[in-house]
């Protein structure tokens, strides 16, 4: 497992939810194509609409299972 997954193919302003027990920083791979903000921070259970991209940088910060990362990804 890496602590860091990019996610290519995300629709624009579909939603990211963050279903782990950990925050997650969400942010835009390139920030030349991401409107503002550029990153957030995702408790469990919370969601943002994807303003970030077509491609999407999501990375585990807790200090304890740092080097895990699992995305899902599901269409609406």
């Amino acid at each position: 497992p890496a602590s860091v997954v990019t996610v290519d193919g995300v629709r624009a302003n579909s939603p990211i939810t963050n279903t782990a027990e950990v925050p997650i920083v969400v942010s835009a791979v390139s920030t030349a194509t991401a409107a503002k903000p550029t990153s957030v921070i995702l408790n469990p259970d919370d969601v943002v609409t994807n303003t970030f991209g077509a491609s999407v940088r999501l990375e585990n910060k807790d200090a304890v299972n740092a080097a895990e990362c699992t995305v899902r990804v599901t269409a609406p």
